[in-house]
């Protein structure tokens, strides 16, 4: 069987230049890497990237924590570090994470990861994150401190859009928020709803429907805290919801309780998922470039490993803005 340097003698170049034409192909001139790529076919040269990871200690293996599998908006993102790592020789695998998560601890640790990615709320034992950092996992999402940091940058959004229902005479505005009341005050969209007085909103406690249990899905928590908001408060005229899905399963329980979106009751969402312009009405929601900001995670990702380093108070950051559809509109009594 053909190796490196076989291919290297019959294309008349050096075998570091073969391994750079497999592994980076980018810093070699056309010319030479069809020449190397012609040597390779010609003798049946596959590479060993089984030998390639035991030799330099990276796995070529990302993984990405999530809580739901059914939440698109991560799922777009995850297709954008998914294309940008494959096209890099890496390889992406999606874990389940939800509240049930020292059942998976020893599976992920066992899959010597060369990153991981923490697209959940959870919080990890300080064991787990030792485990992973002394076996050189790049921590991205589990603290500036451990390594990087990604940030769908969403205060100017959420500041517009609390000015904008201001504007159009809403005061007893609503949050289905899907986490507990701990987690969704630390949440930037908890922080960012904290200011509402500031805008002459309600800040009644019972405004904020508080729901974390991770056996239901963002439509079902947001079904069930819209229905619980409508049982506390018969005022209400717009909410926010923590997502679109959530914000989808709220726009079904105000439609159950005999109410209209948007001129009985507003509803605004996050993350801009593909079902929210064909919902009817059309959902009003916070937007980011999700595929490209996937892209951009996964060549940072790729950076820090090459450079060997942690990416410790690195961020990854991407812009927020938003999108107005039909869900919102004015108070029907002014």
């Amino acid at each position: 069987m053909a190796n490196r340097k076989d291919v290297a003698k019959l294309a008349g170049v050096s075998p570091a230049t073969v391994s750079n034409v497999f592994d980076k192909p980018d810093v070699v001139k056309v010319v030479t890497r069809e020449k190397v790529l012609k040597a390779a076919k010609k003798l049946k040269y596959v590479p060993n990237h089984a030998a390639k990871t035991l030799s330099s200690g990276n796995s070529r293996h990302i993984g990405v924590a999530v809580f739901e599998y059914t939440n698109p908006h991560h799922m777009e993102i995850i297709r954008g570090i998914e294309n940008y790592a494959i096209g890099k020789d890496y390889m992406v695998t999606v874990f389940l994470l939800n509240n049930a998560i020292r059942d998976k601890f020893s599976f992920i640790q066992n899959k010597q990861l060369s990153a991981l990615i923490n697209f959940t709320t959870n919080t990890y034992p300080d064991s787990f994150i030792d485990i992973l950092t002394n076996s050189n996992t790049l921590l991205v999402d589990f603290g500036a401190d451990k390594g990087l940091s990604t940030n769908i940058d969403m205060r100017n959004a959420y500041l517009n859009f609390m000015e904008k229902l201001r504007e159009l005479g809403h005061k007893n505005v609503g949050f289905v928020t899907g986490m507990d009341r701990f987690r969704f005050h630390c949440d930037v969209r908890g922080k960012l709803f904290d200011l509402r007085g500031q805008y002459g909103f309600c800040e009644d406690e019972n405004l904020i429907s508080y729901n974390d249990d991770y056996r239901l899905s963002s439509e079902e928590r947001g079904y069930l805290g819209a229905k619980n908001l409508l049982s506390v408060r018969n005022d209400i005229t717009a909410i926010f919801a923590i997502n679109d899905m959530a914000a989808l399963g709220a726009m079904r329980a105000f439609r159950e309780a005999g109410l209209t979106v948007p001129s009985d009751i507003s509803v605004i969402g996050c993350d801009d998922i593909t079902l929210a312009k064909y919902a009817c009405p059309s959902l009003t929601t916070v937007s980011c470039q999700k595929y490209e900001f996937g892209m951009k995670i996964a060549e940072k990702i790729l950076e820090c490993i090459d450079r060997k380093e942690r990416g410790i108070g690195e961020e990854i950051a991407t812009q927020a803005f938003c999108v107005y559809r039909e869900s919102l509109a004015k108070v029907s009594n002014l």
